[in-house]
């Protein structure tokens, strides 16, 4: 866990500041909701929220590092 994710603890966020961060649309994370797939989140009072550490972990689990001894 990075210094960042320990200062902001366990942070939700709205669809909105989702889709801006994972450059998602809004009608994709619906849907994925709607198909029960894509990011794990809480309804509080009607309102859908997105833990800031579940997309975080989504994003690093696609980071992509080449390989240095591939270059040519």
């Amino acid at each position: 866990m990075t210094k960042l994710m320990e200062k902001l603890g366990d942070r939700y966020l709205n669809e909105h500041e989702v889709a801006r961060i994972t450059g998602r649309s809004v009608y994709t994370l619906r849907n994925d909701r709607s198909l029960h797939r894509g990011f794990p989140y809480v309804k509080i009072s009607g309102s859908v929220r997105y833990s800031l550490r579940d997309v975080m972990d989504w994003i690093e689990a696609r980071k992509v590092v080449p390989h240095e001894g591939l270059r040519r």
